[in-house]
């Protein structure tokens, strides 16, 4: 009984050893990810810009050079990769690198500046001749009657609802579905409303008004106007990003020396991009997890380089031989391995 009662006390401890062993062979493993980083801008001499798209500082040309062109703004859905922008007067949709014109360019010049997809239908936002335009699925809809020079510069679609900020003459406003609004409370200044950003309920616009003397860069939530700057020198917020409870806003400010700082505001918190030495400016922002993106450029040696900030690092899209500019970015977290 004594080595039957020994022999099975030591198959249970190789089966309780052989339990734990294999224990951790069971556990799930925490998947790892990686990020792709799309930028669309131009490169190129004035009247001779390449429409470019970077994918992790990989540089694709969208165009030839034969005519100017720009890549305005890009959005990721599903793999498919969407370009908004502009080649030889004509407002341009580029998907995987397909083009499709959406206006035929003659004596009514076009341009989309902002795209967004949502339950696989395109949202782009952008200009024929004098009016505002909204292309759904490549169908346009004129949100201005032409009357006054307008133009959409940012789309962004949630449910049902479309909301679009741009300008009509030379005042501020956001479309919403149907319906116009006016920014603006001065609609004898030049305003603008650049970028458009929803969170729940809340609608953030950002943009510019002119107090007379100087540009003031503004944050409107929900209708109600925030300076981000004391107006004693020019400034413009140029995107707005919200995550969590953080309000992030692009822009750019001028300095004393004539030169402008690229800039980004963290709930209206200002830290300075570049120092000063040189122009620059940031064009956009893409908030990813813990990660800041900003889009824009910066004057080395008299010329444009194309930038990229990740988190206040600044990595150069071009080697500056020729001017450059970075105008929009999508982030895109992914599997590794997928």
């Amino acid at each position: 009984m004594k080595k039957t009662n020994l022999k099975t006390k030591a198959m249970c401890i190789i089966a309780v050893a052989s339990l734990f062993a294999c224990k951790p062979n069971n556990v799930p493993q925490e998947p790892k990810y990686e990020y792709d980083v799309y930028v669309a801008g131009g490169e190129g001499e004035f009247g001779k810009r390449v429409a470019m798209l970077w994918k992790n500082g990989k540089a694709t040309k969208l165009t030839e050079g034969k005519n100017d062109a720009l890549a305005l703004s890009v959005f990721v859905d599903k793999g498919d990769v969407y370009v908004a922008g502009r080649e030889d007067k004509k407002a341009i949709l580029w998907k995987n690198g397909k083009t499709t014109a959406l206006t035929d360019g003659g004596e009514l010049s076009g341009t989309t500046n902002s795209i967004f997809v949502s339950n696989g239908k395109t949202y782009v936002a952008g200009k024929k001749g004098r009016k505002a335009i909204l292309w759904k699925d490549m169908n346009p809809t004129e949100l201005t009657d032409g009357n006054k020079n307008a133009e959409a510069y940012s789309v962004y679609v949630t449910g049902n609802d479309v909301y679009i900020a741009g300008r009509e003459g030379k005042v501020a406003m956001l479309w919403h579905n149907d319906k116009a609004i006016i920014l603006t409370n001065d609609v004898s200044k030049n305003s603008e409303a650049l970028s458009v950003y929803i969170a729940g309920s809340d609608v953030y616009v950002a943009g510019w008004e002119y107090n007379g003397a100087t540009l003031v860069a503004m944050l409107w939530k929900n209708g109600e106007a925030t300076k981000l700057t004391d107006g004693k020198n020019d400034t413009r917020a140029s995107s707005v990003y919200v995550s969590g409870s953080d309000v992030y806003v692009a822009g750019y400010k001028e300095k004393g020396n004539n030169k402008t700082v690229a800039m980004l505001w963290k709930n209206g918190e200002a830290t300075e991009l570049t120092d000063g030495n040189n122009n620059a400016e940031a064009e956009y922002i893409f908030v990813s997890g813990s990660d800041v993106y900003v889009a824009g450029y910066e004057e080395k040696e008299n010329k444009m380089v194309a930038m990229l900030w990740k988190n206040g690092e600044a990595t150069a899209l071009t080697d500056g031989k020729e001017h450059a500019i970075a105008y929009s970015i999508y982030v895109v977290k992914r599997e590794v391995g997928k």
